[in-house]
């Protein structure tokens, strides 16, 4: 369980660091905003769910893997829209960029992948402490 609750932000985070590069070294991307800052996080969510938790190349998890993958990304666009809605935090974040903090990929996108990371670790966790050691509930 302590190796999950390590383990799984590191993950999600690293997920969610990566794509966050990609938009702005890759693509000159500084700021995120209107439907494809939520498709960049639909995008960490999905791929948080791929490497999190069970992978969805580990054996008898791919539909699991799934499930969990196409949830992450509607949990992550759907959260990225409530604290958008309700939080507003202007600041100047140096090197990241000035301006709304919730449209900064380099800060949003690595919070958003290392939450649901951990979600995700803890709920394989969970699930894995009830089972029989052959592998069966």
């Amino acid at each position: 369980m302590l190796k999950s609750l390590a383990f799984g932000p590191l993950k999600g985070g690293a997920v969610g660091l990566a794509l966050a590069l990609a938009l702005v070294h890759g693509l000159g991307i500084a700021e995120l905003a209107g439907a494809p800052s939520y498709a960049a996080a639909a995008a960490t969510g999905f791929s948080s769910g791929i490497f999190s938790g069970r992978p969805i190349w580990a054996r008898g998890a791919r539909l699991e893997g799934l499930l969990k993958s196409v949830a992450g990304g509607g949990l992550a666009a759907a959260v990225l829209f409530i604290m958008r809605r309700f939080v507003a935090v202007s600041i100047d974040a140096g090197p990241l960029g000035a301006g709304p903090l919730l449209e900064l990929p380099l800060l949003v996108l690595p919070s958003l992948g290392a939450t649901l990371g951990l979600l995700f670790e803890v709920d394989d966790a969970v699930g894995r402490s009830h089972e029989a050691p052959n592998g069966r509930k």
